[in-house]
């Protein structure tokens, strides 16, 4: 999960370097068909029909559409919110998978995973320095997107059965299947300056997910998903070394809280010989 969450950063920072003028729903467009062609290349010769089998299409569709909802709420949430206060927002969202894996999946959550989630949330608001002033009528958009995050992180865990191939592949597929209907409205011909970042970000974005998909083979949900929240502090981190950022007090302190919370459910799971041993 902390591989997803670096890799979910270098997305953010390739997103940074699409030149102006260019839709970013073309950007999520070229993003998923990327990823459609790497694993196309790469595993259909060797999957072949595995590639696309499920038992579960009508589940596969559901959390592939929860990944369009998720860019859709974030595009429209920084046209009236600044960035940090849409991602502040956001971070509310390991509380909401801990509440829905024990309503949904019957997963237990004890005082350490929701101790990492209120750190997870504390912290990122921290680094991100964002207070109540965030949580305006606009914070619906960014509580939309932190909702179909949450659902798609208790989905994955709740299909576990089915093959990281099969929910790859059709994650990609409903995501652009939907886009394409709207393509002329937002498509500009592609220059190298911008398709090359673009494509970048489809394969950061397709081992991102890959490695989150892992993740939530291997442990319960209310387990995985305060880690998701280290994107702040690898963000705060790339700012400081390539940008020259300050580091203040406030977010050095929310960096401490998000990596503590972390550790300490890891050691405590470990040390209980419960969920990441029994995966």
């Amino acid at each position: 999960m902390a591989a997803s969450s670096v890799l979910w950063t270098l997305i953010e920072a390739l997103g940074r370097q699409v030149p102006r003028g260019y839709s970013p729903y073309q950007t999520v467009w070229v993003r998923y068909a990327t990823h459609l062609v790497v694993m196309l290349a790469i595993l259909g010769p060797w999957r072949g029909a595995e590639l696309v089998r499920t038992r579960r299409p009508g589940l596969q569709i559901l959390r592939s559409l929860l990944m369009l909802g998720m860019p859709v709420c974030f595009i429209v949430a920084v046209g009236r919110l600044s960035a940090a206060e849409t991602w502040s927002i956001f971070w509310v969202s390991p509380v909401l998978v801990a509440l829905l894996s024990r309503w949904w999946l019957g997963e237990r959550s004890g005082l350490r995973h929701w101790a990492a989630a209120a750190a997870a949330l504390l912290g990122a608001s921290l680094i991100l320095g964002t207070g109540l002033g965030a949580l305006r009528g606009a914070a619906v958009l960014p509580l939309g997107m932190a909702a179909c995050f949450s659902v798609y992180v208790v989905m994955t865990r709740a299909m576990r059965e089915e093959t990281t191939t099969a929910t790859l592949f059709y994650t990609a597929l409903f995501v652009l299947v939907p886009l394409s209907v709207g393509l002329p409205a937002f498509w500009h011909a592609l220059r190298w300056e911008a398709a090359l970042p673009m494509a970048a970000i489809g394969v950061a974005g397709l081992f991102g997910l890959l490695a989150l998909d892992r993740a939530l083979h291997l442990a319960p949900a209310s387990v995985v998903a305060p880690f998701a929240a280290l994107q702040a502090v690898w963000t705060l981190l790339l700012d400081h070394l390539l940008f020259g950022h300050r580091v203040g007090a406030a977010q050095f302190c929310g960096a401490l809280a998000l990596v503590g919370g972390g550790l300490y459910v890891c050691v405590r799971e470990w040390a209980g010989g419960t969920a990441l041993r029994r995966a």
